[in-house]
């Protein structure tokens, strides 16, 4: 498995390079968007880890880039995950809030992968997912926006932090892409995806 991870900050950026190789990847890291993008272009990832503002270059050119190379990318971030980052037209697959666990970042990771290769779509009413690309017809969706879709979908504890910003990100996806479904929550039942007839 070959991993980029780009961060701003050195101590970071060495101590969990240094424990993904220690997992068996190989791991390319960077500290600035100009050498950033110099890795994207001359290596094939099968995954990224960057930081939510890396010097030099606007994180949306790389997000773009890994996106159009199909590289899932994790953005770890400072700030709060919200509805409008979210609808963003350049959005990571994930984000990892500061401070978290090595556990979460392998088991985020292994979790990108494992959609991504999956290859699988799956229909929900009128709205069909593709994971392997993290796209809902056309438009991007995060990792646990998938995940949220999926429970509501199936009828399943949601198991997401946070996941009314999710919820509210579908539901603007949904209205983007004209579609009458929306997530809303029934009393007794909790959410569920219904017709909205306006």
């Amino acid at each position: 498995m070959k991993i980029l991870f780009a961060v701003s900050d050195r101590d970071l950026l060495h101590s969990y390079s240094r424990l993904l190789e220690l997992d068996g990847a190989d791991v390319c890291t960077s500290f600035d968007g100009t050498q950033t993008i110099t890795l994207i272009e001359s290596h094939k990832f099968d995954v990224a880890v960057i930081g939510e503002s890396l010097p030099r270059v606007e994180n949306s050119r790389i997000l773009g880039m890994l996106y159009g190379k199909g590289v899932p990318t994790i953005v770890i971030s400072g700030k709060r995950v919200t509805s409008k980052m979210l609808c963003g037209s350049q959005i990571a697959c994930s984000y990892l809030p500061v401070p978290f666990l090595p556990e979460e970042m392998r088991s985020l990771i292994k979790t990108l992968l494992e959609k991504k290769q999956s290859g699988k779509v799956f229909r929900t009413g009128e709205v069909s997912i593709d994971t392997s690309c993290f796209s809902m017809e056309g438009v991007r969706v995060t990792n646990e926006e998938i995940d949220v879709l999926r429970a509501v979908c199936e009828d399943t504890p949601i198991n997401v932090r946070s996941e009314s910003v999710y919820i509210s990100a579908l539901n603007s996806k949904l209205g983007s892409l004209n579609k009458h479904s929306r997530i809303k929550y029934i009393l007794g039942k909790g959410y569920r995806l219904v017709n909205n007839n306006g």
